[in-house]
C-alpha cells in the first residue's frame, strides 16, 4: 500500500500556501480563536494541493492492462503471420486479463481497447512506408486507463525512421508504465537497391564532374544499371553486383545552365523488392538564363524567342497543354513569359507551379497583350491576375460610352446535355453571369432565353444591381425545341430602343433552328448600328449559319467543342462590345519617372493594347497618349511579375520588333522580372535519415546570417533557419517525409541586404523503411524495454507474465480531498459569521466556576493514627447569619446564562 501523485511537482505549492495562512497572524496577539482559524483554513489550502497533485491511494491487487502495439509497416511483411499468431495466443491465454491493441507505420490507429478473446486479423490500416514507434508508444500511454496497472507490449521489427523510440520509453517509465518487447528480426531476402546516387549541387558552364551511384545487394548478380538527366536516357550498362556496397562513377560535362535532374535505376533478377530500385539527385549549372515562352500559336513567340536568342537568354517556347503543375519542372528557368494566354488554357496544376515559381522560387513572371489577354483573356477573379500588377477591368469609367448589351440563350432540350456533372445551361448561365459583372453600372443588359417560346429572363435594364440580375439569370430552365427567329426580333427591337451609344447581341445555340428569316435580321442590325456576334455549341449546331450571321451583323463568330470555352468567349464579346479594352491605334509610349535608361528614349512607335488598371502598389514604367498602362511592374512574394499590355507578335509591335533597339528594350523587359541571383553561393542539399541538410558556402562572420524555404512535394513552404556551422558554411535542417522532390532556396544576407541567393532540389526516395543497411535494432530495443522495467519476450506466455509490483489498484482521492476541503470552508466561514466561538466561550468561562465534588473522609486504617494538629475553634459572632454554603450546578448556567445576556446587549448596542 501507498500513495502516488500524479502531479507531484504542484506539492511545491504547500509552503506558499503555509506563508499565505501564517503571515497575516504574525503582528497580531495569538489567542485560542486564531489558532482554531488558522488549523482550518492550513487544512483547507493543504487538502487543495494534494487534490492539484493527484493523490491516489495505491494497494494491491486491482485491475491490470496490457495493450499491444503492432508494427505494421512494409519492413514487417515478413512476419505478419507470426506477429498475427502472437497476438491470437495472448487473446486466447489472457484469462481475466483487460486487452487492447493498436496497428502502426508512418501514423497510429486503434484496433479495439476491448479485447473479446479471439483475433482474426487487422481491420485498419496505416502508412506503412514508415515506422514510427515514438508516437504509438505516445499514443499508447494515453490510451491506458489511470486506475489500472499499465502495460505496453511492443511487437515491431524495431526499424525507426521517425521518432525517438528513447525518449518514449523515458515518458513511459517516468508515468509508471512498463514495455516488453516483442522482437521479429527482419526476414532476409534477395534484394538489390540504389542507395544513393551523388551530384554536385552547384557548376558551372562547361565544367566536368562525376555522377557516384552507390548499389547495395544481399546477393551476387548480374544487374542493369540505368542513368537519367533531364528523364532522358543518358547512360546504360550492364553490371556485376557483389554483396554489399557497389559503386558506379560516370563523368559528364555541363552543357546546358540552369537545374538539372538526375536519376539512377538498377534491374536485378529476382530482385524481392522494386520500390528503392531508384534514386534522384539535382545540380545547378550557372550560365546563361533560360526563359520559358508560352502560346498557343507559336507565331506569338517567333519573333520574342528570336529577340532573346540574339540578347544571350536561353528559350524554351511550349503550349499551354504541355505545362505541368510540377515545380520541379520550372526550376532551370529564370522567368516565363505568358504571350497573348488566356487563363482558362491554363489548368489549375500549372497555375499553382507558376505562383509558387514567382513567389516562393522568386523568378519572374512576364505577360503580353493581345486579344486573348487580360480582360479578354478572362483574367478577372483568377490567381493569374491576383499575381499581375494590373487589374484587368478597367475602373476609370467616365470616358466610356453606354453599351446595351443583350444576350440571346438557348435553353431547348438539347442544352441539358454536358460532361462531368456540367450541362450545357450550366455554362451558359456563368457565362451569362460573368457579362453582367463586367459591365458598368450605366450600361443596360437584357436576357432571352428561347426554346419554341421567346422569354425575357432579364428585361433590358441598368446593370446596377448585378447580384439581382445574376439571381434572374439562374433561373432558365430546360424547355423544348429551337425558334430563334422571335428572340433575334425581340433583341433588336429592345436594343433599337434604347438610348445606349453601343449596342451588341451575343447569340448562343447548340442546334438547328426551325425557323428561318435570320439573314434579313443580322442585316437589319447591321443598318441600325447593332452588332451580333454568334457562339455555336456542339457538333449539333449549324456552324455554317451561325459563321453568316455573325458576318452580316459586324461581329464575330465562335465554335466551342470543348463546353468550358463558353465563359471565356461571352466575356471577350462583353469587353469587345463595350469599345474601351482594345485600343487600335497609332502612339508613342512615353516613359515614366521609374523607367530604367533602356525604355527612357528612343521608343518606336505602337500600334495597339489592351487597357488596364493599375494596382496600388505597381511601379508604372510606360504608358499611352492616354495615360493608359503599357508596362508595370511589382513584385510577387520573393520574385517580380510584369505586364506588357501590348503584344509581341507584331500586330500591334511591328514598328518595335523591326528596330534596331528592339534587342535592347525586349531584353530588358525580361530582364526586369528576373531573379537577383549573383551565383556566388554553393548550396548543397542531401538526405540524412529522416532530415532534408541544407549547407550553404557563404560568410559566416559579424552581421552575417542565412536562411532556406523549402517547398515539399505537395506544394507546402517551410522556412529553416541557417546557422554557422563552421567557418564559411551555414547548416540547417528540414523534416523529409513526404516521397518526391523537394525544392530549396537559400539567401546570404550581410547586414540585413540579401547578397547570396541561390537554390537546387533534393529528390526524397524510398523511406530508410527499406533500406537493407539498417543496423541491428535488438540492443536498442532492449535498451528501451530496460528503461521501463521490461524486457524482450518471445511468445504469448512471456508477454503475459505478471508480477507482484504491477498487480496493483488504485484509488483517486482528488474528489474526496475536493469535498472535505469544501466542508471545512463552509465550516470556517459558519464558524466567523455566526459567532459560535462567543458561545463557546462563554460556556468555558462559566464552567470554570462550578466547583469539583466534595471529597469523601478515608476509610481508617487499623493501627495507631498519626495525632493532628489542634485547630482553633471556629468563632461565631454574635448577630450574624451562618455563612452559605457553594452554589448548587443550576447556579453556574445561570451565571453562564446570565454573560450570554451581557454579550448579547453588547453586540445589539454595537
Amino acid at each position: 500500500m501507498g500513495a502516488e501523485f500524479e502531479r507531484p511537482w504542484l506539492l511545491l505549492l504547500l509552503p506558499l500556501c503555509a506563508a499565505a495562512v501564517i503571515l497575516p497572524y504574525l503582528r497580531r496577539k495569538w489567542d485560542w480563536r486564531h489558532r482554531l482559524h488558522t488549523a482550518i483554513r492550513s487544512a483547507i489550502l493543504l487538502l487543495l494541493a494534494l487534490s492539484l497533485a493527484g493523490l491516489s491511494f495505491v494497494f494491491p491487487g486491482g485491475r491490470q492492462m496490457l495493450l499491444m502495439a503492432a508494427d505494421r509497416s512494409d519492413s514487417m511483411k515478413g512476419n505478419f503471420a507470426a506477429q498475427t499468431k502472437l497476438i491470437g495466443d495472448i487473446e486466447e491465454k489472457k484469462g481475466t486479463l483487460d486487452t487492447g491493441l493498436m496497428a502502426f507505420g508512418g501514423n497510429t490507429s486503434v484496433e479495439y481497447l476491448k479485447g473479446t478473446g479471439r483475433f482474426t486479423g487487422f481491420d485498419t490500416t496505416v502508412n506503412s512506408n514508415l515506422t514510427d514507434i515514438a508516437s504509438a508508444l505516445s499514443m499508447g500511454s494515453a490510451l491506458l486507463p489511470q486506475d489500472s496497472a499499465r502495460r505496453l507490449l511492443l511487437i515491431t521489427d524495431g526499424r525507426e525512421n521517425n521518432g525517438d523510440m528513447l525518449s518514449a520509453a523515458r515518458r513511459l517509465s517516468a508515468a509508471g508504465i512498463r514495455m516488453d518487447v516483442a522482437y521479429f528480426p527482419p526476414q532476409q531476402a534477395k534484394e538489390a537497391q540504389v542507395t544513393s546516387l551523388n551530384v554536385p549541387g552547384y557548376l558551372h558552364l562547361g565544367e566536368s564532374f562525376e555522377v557516384v551511384a552507390t548499389v547495395h545487394s544481399t546477393y551476387a548478380t548480374k544487374a542493369t544499371l540505368r542513368l537519367f538527366q533531364d528523364r532522358a536516357q543518358a547512360g546504360s550498362q550492364e553490371v556485376d553486383l557483389r554483396v554489399g556496397e557497389n559503386r558506379f562513377v560516370y563523368t559528364f560535362k555541363a552543357e546546358s545552365d540552369g537545374i538539372h535532374s538526375w536519376t539512377a535505376e538498377i534491374s536485378a533478377p529476382g530482385d524481392g523488392f522494386t520500390g528503392n530500385n531508384r534514386a534522384d539527385g539535382f545540380t545547378r549549372v550557372i550560365g546563361r538564363p533560360a526563359v520559358l515562352l508560352v502560346a498557343d500559336d507559336p507565331a506569338e513567340t517567333a519573333a520574342l524567342a528570336e529577340i532573346l536568342k540574339s540578347a544571350g537568354f536561353i528559350v524554351d517556347r511550349k503550349k499551354t497543354v504541355e505545362l505541368t503543375g510540377k515545380l520541379e519542372d520550372y526550376m532551370r528557368y529564370q522567368a516565363a513569359v505568358l504571350c497573348n494566354v488566356p487563363a482558362a488554357s491554363i489548368g489549375e496544376g500549372p497555375m499553382a507551379a507558376l505562383d509558387s515559381f514567382v513567389r516562393v522560387l522568386g523568378r519572374g513572371l512576364l505577360v503580353t497583350g493581345g486579344q486573348e489577354s487580360f480582360a479578354l483573356g478572362g483574367y478577372e477573379g483568377t490567381k493569374l491576375e491576383d499575381m499581375l500588377p494590373v487589374k484587368s477591368t478597367i475602373e476609370n469609367y467616365m470616358e466610356l460610352p453606354k453599351l446595351g448589351l443583350c444576350l440571346v440563350i438557348d435553353k431547348s432540350g438539347s442544352m441539358s446535355e454536358g460532361q462531368y456533372g456540367i450541362s450545357k445551361r450550366d455554362l451558359a448561365v456563368e457565362a451569362a453571369s460573368r457579362s453582367a459583372q463586367i459591365l458598368q453600372s450605366k450600361d443596360l443588359i437584357g436576357v432571352i432565353a428561347y426554346d419554341d417560346a421567346t422569354e425575357w429572363v432579364v428585361k433590358m435594364q441598368p446593370a446596377a444591381d448585378k447580384a439581382a440580375i445574376q439571381e434572374k439569370i439562374a433561373t432558365i430552365r430546360i424547355g423544348g425545341g429551337t425558334m430563334m427567329y422571335t428572340p433575334m426580333a425581340t433583341a433588336l427591337d429592345a436594343l433599337d430602343q434604347s438610348d445606349a451609344q453601343l449596342k451588341h447581341i451575343i447569340l448562343l445555340t447548340d442546334g438547328l433552328p426551325a425557323d428561318g428569316g435570320f439573314d434579313e435580321l443580322a442585316v437589319k442590325m447591321a443598318a441600325r448600328g447593332i452588332t451580333l456576334s454568334t457562339v455555336a455549341v456542339g457538333k449539333d449546331a449549324d456552324k455554317k449559319l451561325m459563321e453568316r450571321l455573325a458576318t452580316l451583323g459586324g461581329g464575330r463568330s465562335y465554335v466551342v467543342d470543348e463546353f468550358d470555352n463558353i465563359v471565356s468567349i461571352f466575356t471577350k464579346e462583353t469587353c469587345l462590345a463595350t469599345g474601351a479594352y482594345l485600343q487600335n491605334r497609332i502612339f508613342t509610349p512615353a516613359a515614366t519617372a521609374s523607367a530604367p535608361a533602356a525604355l527612357s528614349a528612343g521608343l518606336p512607335r505602337l500600334h495597339g493594347y489592351v487597357n488596364t488598371t493599375p494596382k496600388q502598389m505597381a511601379e508604372v514604367e510606360l504608358v499611352s497618349d492616354r495615360k493608359h498602362v503599357i508596362f508595370a511592374r511589382w513584385r510577387y512574394g520573393l520574385g517580380r511579375t510584369a505586364a506588357w499590355t501590348s503584344d509581341v507578335k507584331g500586330l500591334w509591335s511591328q514598328e518595335l520588333l523591326a528596330s534596331q533597339s528592339a534587342v535592347g528594350i525586349v531584353s530588358n523587359l525580361v530582364s526586369q522580372v528576373m531573379p537577383e541571383d549573383n551565383g556566388t553561393g554553393a548550396l548543397d542539399v542531401r538526405q540524412s535519415g529522416n532530415d532534408g541538410v541544407i549547407a550553404l558556402d557563404a560568410e559566416t562572420g559579424e552581421g552575417a546570417s542565412a536562411g532556406a524555404n523549402v517547398i515539399a512535394p505537395d506544394g507546402t513552404s517551410t522556412d529553416v533557419k541557417m546557422n554557422p556551422a563552421k567557418p564559411g558554411v551555414f547548416e540547417g535542417q528540414f523534416p523529409v517525409g513526404q516521397n518526391g522532390v523537394y525544392i530549396v532556396r537559400a539567401t546570404h544576407k550581410q547586414n540585413g541586404m540579401p547578397d547570396v541567393v541561390t537554390e537546387t532540389g533534393l529528390s526524397a526516395g524510398w523511406s530508410r523503411e527499406y533500406d537493407l543497411r539498417y543496423d541491428d535494432p535488438r540492443p536498442r530495443l532492449e535498451q528501451a524495454a530496460r528503461l521501463t522495467g521490461g524486457t524482450l519476450v518471445a511468445s504469448a506466455d512471456e508477454a503475459l507474465r505478471q508480477t507482484a509490483a504491477l498487480q496493483k489498484g488504485r484509488a483517486d482521492l482528488t474528489g474526496a480531498l475536493l469535498l472535505t476541503a469544501l466542508f471545512l470552508f463552509v465550516l470556517e466561514i459558519a464558524m466567523r459569521r455566526m459567532r459560535w466561538d462567543v458561545r463557546i466561550h462563554g460556556w468555558a468561562m462559566a464552567l470554570k466556576r462550578i466547583p469539583g465534588p466534595a471529597a469523601k473522609p478515608l476509610a481508617s486504617a487499623p493501627g495507631p493514627q498519626p495525632q493532628r494538629q489542634a485547630q482553633p475553634a471556629e468563632q461565631v459572632l454574635p448577630n450574624t447569619p451562618p455563612t452559605s454554603n457553594p452554589a448548587p450546578a443550576a447556579s453556574a448556567n445561570s451565571a453562564a446564562q446570565a454573560l450570554l445576556d451581557k454579550r448579547r446587549q453588547q453586540k445589539r448596542n454595537n
